[in-house]
């Protein structure tokens, strides 16, 4: 048992465990009470028996937690409950309609177009997330309609991303999974070996988006102007195959710049869907969307609540009290009308 933590505290904690989740459980601390929590099994039997289809006692989620419920982070949801019947039962209600009432809002969000199609415009950032609360995380996000999951290969958790989808419930074909090609993997040969390691990784048969991390290249070689265009090309080539295959629907860029854009556009048979950069209040790139406008590259944003500061930053936190949502709301709502 632990006391229960203040509104701001709690969310600065669930905000740094996993990007856009949680909003949805700041909504159910914030109005809990003062009072000290009690046993486990009075909120996580309803919220297991939900999502894994059985109620599991305390003793067995403990034995198969991981450890999950000893991580600071996560000891309020193992105890989050206070002491009469009436008020279980509320706060079983309560997280029901919240997760029901999330799956609604992001089932309406609008989608970011691209050629011939469309991806969702909020997706879970994956970076950090690894073992048992990294997978329920994620299974979590699909269970609570989140259809966008952004990973890569160098994140190391393709299996958990792969495990979590499969355990969501949610058909794959509901679900935009974005992948990413690292700096020491550029080249033909290297880029298509990749590809491949992400499919068996994630156990699926295509990505919804293949993206090149980043313009640099450290695979091995000469540190030369011409040997790293030459790279860049070569691993282009491999995702156009793998489109080719059937082995990616979309292929894009990340943290690629107007000069790398323009690089690219000269040997481009297929033209890059996505240029993925980090974009928010703290960093703005006219440069970047302007040249991604021209060519009709969709730009995806990271980094627009995990950003330290951002979240406590006074005018954010002015604007939030003002319009009645939670700081990480407002961030959102601003990279989706940029």
């Amino acid at each position: 048992q632990v006391p229960c933590w203040d509104r701001m505290t709690t969310m600065r904690k669930m905000c740094s465990w996993m990007i856009g989740i949680a909003f949805t459980l700041a909504l159910l601390l914030a109005s809990a009470s003062a009072q000290a929590c009690i046993d486990q099994d009075d909120v996580l039997g309803p919220l297991l028996e939900q999502q894994l289809g059985r109620q599991l006692s305390c003793r067995e989620l403990i034995a198969n937690s991981g450890g999950s419920c000893s991580d600071p982070a996560l000891a309020q949801l193992c105890c989050l409950q206070c002491t009469d019947e009436g008020r279980r039962t509320y706060w079983s209600m309560t997280y029901a309609d919240a997760q029901a009432k999330l799956r609604n809002e992001l089932s309406i969000a609008p989608k970011i177009k691209l050629r011939g199609g469309s991806m969702p415009v909020i997706a879970l950032g994956t970076a950090g997330l690894n073992g048992f609360k990294g997978t329920k995380a994620i299974e979590f996000a699909l269970r609570s309609g989140y259809r966008g999951i952004d990973t890569a290969l160098i994140y190391g958790n393709h299996g958990i991303v792969g495990q979590a989808v499969r355990d969501s419930g949610v058909p794959r074909d509901q679900i935009f999974i974005i992948s990413k090609v690292w700096e020491t993997q550029m080249g033909y040969e290297r880029s298509a070996n990749a590809v491949d390691a992400m499919l068996a990784e994630l156990q699926t048969p295509y990505l919804d988006l293949c993206l090149l991390h980043s313009p640099s290249v450290k695979s091995d070689g000469p540190s030369t102007k011409i040997f790293a265009i030459v790279e860049r090309a070569g691993a282009w080539r491999a995702l156009e195959k793998a489109v080719e295959q059937q082995k990616c629907r979309y292929i894009g860029v990340s943290n690629y710049m107007p000069k790398h854009l323009q690089e690219l556009m000269e040997y481009a048979r297929v033209p890059p869907a996505v240029n993925q950069i980090e974009y928010h209040p703290y960093q703005t790139d006219n440069a970047t969307m302007a040249t991604c406008q021209k060519h009709q590259i969709a730009v995806q944003a990271f980094g627009s609540v995990g950003v330290e500061g951002l979240m406590d930053d006074p005018t954010v936190v002015s604007i939030a009290q003002e319009v009645r949502k939670t700081t990480g709301q407002v961030l959102l709502r601003w990279a989706v009308q940029q």
